[in-house]
């Protein structure tokens, strides 16, 4: 009902005439309930599979929820697009509630490949130089307050200040501007922010910070595939690397940071000429992968992640070696062995046949 009756104002958003109708008949508050939606349901479905393994006739039924809540989405996008092209309706889509669920929809939902191209319109349309500096610039004043009292509050501004810079960096442009600003400040405080967050004992929303931060430093840097000199500031200059590894030590256990750092572990050193594997190694990196494995043997997902981002070390001989003599290939063995007590899914056979691969390799 939702993707057809939105998809009929599409249709007829062809004219300035027609969008004032749209806007008039209250389509931008039914665009932003939809999108809070979609996101919120991701955010569940995200927590359901992370949780234990799911059954075939589970896994088909989110497919199929997913599938729907990405036709919502795309027509969501498009409308939004549609709306922002018209310049006295602009100013509409600034309001603190659109600009929130445009952007989490954005960073949760907009790197699907059926997404991507509808989103990246969305912001180059919604999305000025001008916004972009004033997030990079918050990010200094919500750290030094969440450093100072860390309430429930303050985290959450954060929590959507890197949503927000993530999703801004679905273009290019917006990524670069991002690194450049006040030479890569931006993201000094963004790894800064992860640092302080993981370190803490006590820290409301620290999952969402720390996933939230990590997602946008992989956005940034997917963004500027190709430019090794702003990629070796954003992931090198500012200790990203060194970062992620201390989420990896320090909170093992929360399931999406692990997901988003492992995942921008993995796409730092695929960087070719970028040497990430030296920095990950130095600060210990194989010994922060081996702290995962052990406390996620019963999450076949986290285990094989870790066991892919190991994987990208032993393609030389001199990483291999390392993950040998940091412990890595012991606490592989006993990873392997305690999968014998899991329930034998594609996702467990897919990580017992990763750590066979890594185990052959070293040896």
């Amino acid at each position: 009902i939702q993707t057809m009756g939105l998809s009929l104002a599409t249709y007829v958003s062809n004219s300035e005439e027609n969008v004032a109708a749209i806007v008039d008949a209250g389509m931008v508050e039914l665009v932003t309930a939809n999108l809070q939606l979609a996101h919120a349901q991701h955010v569940k479905t995200r927590a359901k599979t992370s949780k234990k393994e799911t059954s075939s006739q589970s896994q088909r039924l989110m497919l199929a929820a997913s599938k729907l809540r990405n036709k919502v989405t795309s027509v969501c996008f498009y409308l939004l697009t549609s709306i922002g092209l018209v310049e006295e309706h602009k100013l509409l889509l600034s309001t603190s509630e659109v600009v929130s669920a445009m952007l989490n929809a954005v960073a949760s939902l907009g790197k699907n490949p059926s997404l991507k191209e509808l989103a990246l319109d969305l912001m180059t349309v919604v999305v000025d130089e001008e916004t972009v500096a004033t997030a990079a610039f918050e990010l200094p004043t919500v750290r030094a307050a969440l450093a100072k009292n860390p309430r429930k509050e303050v985290a959450v501004t954060m929590t959507e200040l890197m949503l927000r810079v993530g999703a801004f960096s679905i273009v290019p442009e917006n990524a670069r501007l991002i690194v450049g600003t006040g030479g890569g400040e931006c993201v000094k405080e963004l790894v800064a922010t992860l640092l302080m967050v993981s370190k803490a004992s006590k820290m409301p929303e620290q999952e969402a910070i720390l996933t939230a931060g990590a997602r946008a430093i992989r956005d940034i840097a997917t963004a500027l595939r190709g430019d090794k000199g702003l990629l070796e500031t954003l992931l090198l200059k500012s200790g990203a690397v060194e970062a992620v590894v201390t989420i990896l030590k320090s909170q093992p256990k929360l399931t999406h940071a692990m997901e988003e750092s492992l995942s921008l572990l993995r796409y730092a050193t695929g960087v070719k000429g970028l040497n990430a594997a030296a920095a990950f190694i130095g600060s210990g990196g194989i010994e922060a992968c081996a702290s995962v494995l052990r406390a996620n043997t019963k999450n076949p997902s986290i285990l094989s992640g870790t066991v892919d981002a190991l994987m990208a070390f032993v393609a030389t001989d001199e990483g291999a070696v390392a993950v040998a003599r940091h412990g890595g290939t012991r606490q592989l063995i006993s990873t392997l062995k305690s999968l014998k007590d899991v329930a034998l899914s594609p996702v467990t056979k897919r990580c017992m046949a990763q750590i066979l691969s890594l185990l052959m390799r070293v040896a």
